[in-house]
């Protein structure tokens, strides 16, 4: 999209996880996104926020995004 909105869509959000779904041809723009959001907290956090980034068709063929 031209703008800043994306075609992803938050499927399930975990205690610990967030999981969404995208278009492939979304998935840089989507994990640029995620990695933004992660790791600048709207709310000021007494410890880090720690996350891993994945990526796959399945949650079998995930991938670590680096």
């Amino acid at each position: 999209p031209a703008d800043n909105r994306s075609s992803f869509s938050k499927k399930v959000i975990l205690l610990d996880a967030i999981m969404v779904d995208c278009p492939p041809e979304e998935v840089d723009r989507v994990v640029r996104m995620m990695k933004e959001v992660c790791s600048e907290p709207q709310y000021p956090l007494r410890i880090p926020l720690g996350f891993d980034i994945k990526v796959g068709p399945s949650w079998a063929d995930l991938k670590l995004i680096k």
